[in-house]
């Protein structure tokens, strides 16, 4: 989770970073009630293949949410990007872990 002083007025960068957490914890929260009903539903999880498909689609699903967060950020005219397109690449990475650690 990314740190704000709540005192302070939080940059855009920070407010953005902010909103694709939140996003990307979302996405994970349905991954993870899509699996727990296919364990209601079926007694067991999803075989090796399916969980495969499920973490790609995932995967695909936070890399546009990321993506569009990036191309929000750069049309406020930012010339740097990089610490911000590396913050996101982070985030993703450490939900799909999360995830991964759940199952």
């Amino acid at each position: 989770m990314f740190i704000c002083n709540s005192q302070l007025p939080m940059s855009r960068e920070q407010e953005l970073l902010t909103q694709f957490s939140q996003k990307a914890d979302t996405i994970q929260a349905d991954y993870k009630k899509m699996i727990a009903s296919y364990v209601s539903s079926n007694g067991a999880r999803p075989p090796y293949e399916e969980l495969l498909d499920i973490l790609k689609k995932m995967d695909a699903e936070l890399t546009k949410s990321g993506v569009a967060m990036v191309e929000q950020y750069q049309s406020d005219g930012v010339v740097n990007i990089s610490t911000f397109i590396t913050a996101v690449k982070n985030k993703i990475a450490s939900t799909i872990e999360q995830f991964v650690k759940t199952l």
